[in-house]
């Protein structure tokens, strides 16, 4: 949900629109190409551009175009941030539609739990120290069959949302361990929490709980959708449940994950 309000993009072929008097699964040829096309509008004059842009924040704040004084300094680490939200939400649309057409790829190697957990810590971190909320990394040995770069990815959608419910001079615990054959990847918050109605359904597109008030409403609601979309690509499960004392628990699981021998 976007507020009140229902978002899909393929709302277009809900129009009775005849293109040679065809349809395809209810939507007309018309709409798909248009759905299409909008597709490769985002991928290609959004995102490229917004990478360049990102790209030349990053070298003025490390100082390779010349030194900035602290408001200066301050007003490009902001830009930068609202930028690489922007390729975020990019990248969260192109998700959504391989998710809805069964399409979303992974590329499996073998991958170590430390090595999934310090990636998403590294993408992290800067959002952390300005929220003023510690991280902390909690991984035991151990490797898995899995695309690394997709399973970072649902990690750094689950630490960023525990980011914006804490509190700051809080925590958010980051754990992997191996069970059985099975990798368990948990990040746990001590924020708001979310009703036991909802433990499900906030894993559907387009769906956004109510938030606090310190959490200003952003994107479409599509994050938990892409995370789950990843981890059953896997073979695997994702669920949330109520944090000791406060706050939540999200977990996945990916099998074919093994621990070293002693």
């Amino acid at each position: 949900m976007l507020g009140n309000y229902q978002f899909n993009f393929t709302g277009v072929a809900s129009a009775q629109v005849v293109c040679d008097g065809l349809k395809v699964d209810g939507e007309t040829k018309r709409s798909a190409l248009t759905r299409s096309d909008f597709l490769k509008m985002v991928s290609h004059d959004l995102r490229t551009p917004l990478t360049s842009i990102n790209l030349i924040f990053s070298m003025l704040a490390d100082g390779k175009l010349g030194k900035l004084d602290e408001q200066g300094y301050d007003a490009v680490v902001r830009a930068k941030a609202s930028t690489e939200y922007l390729i975020k939400m990019v990248g969260d649309i192109l998700d959504s539609e391989k998710i809805e057409s069964g399409s979303i790829g992974i590329s499996v190697h073998v991958a170590t739990l430390k090595d999934i957990i310090n990636q998403a810590l590294d993408a992290t971190l800067e959002e952390s120290r300005s929220r003023r909320v510690v991280l902390i990394a909690d991984a035991g040995a151990g490797y898995l069959l899995a695309d690394q770069d997709r399973l970072a990815q649902v990690l750094i959608n689950l630490i960023s949302n525990a980011l914006k419910h804490s509190k700051p001079n809080s925590q958010v615990i980051v754990k992997a361990r191996i069970e059985h054959m099975v990798a368990i990847f948990s990040v746990i918050d001590s924020g708001e929490g979310i009703p036991a109605e909802f433990r499900k359904s906030i894993f559907n597109p387009y769906v956004q709980l109510d938030q606090p008030q310190m959490v200003k409403r952003r994107g479409f609601g599509l994050g938990l959708a892409i995370c789950k979309a990843i981890v059953e690509a896997h073979q695997g499960h994702i669920w949330v449940e109520p944090a000791e004392g406060q706050g939540c628990n999200f977990t996945f699981s990916i099998p074919d994950a093994s621990c070293p021998t002693r």
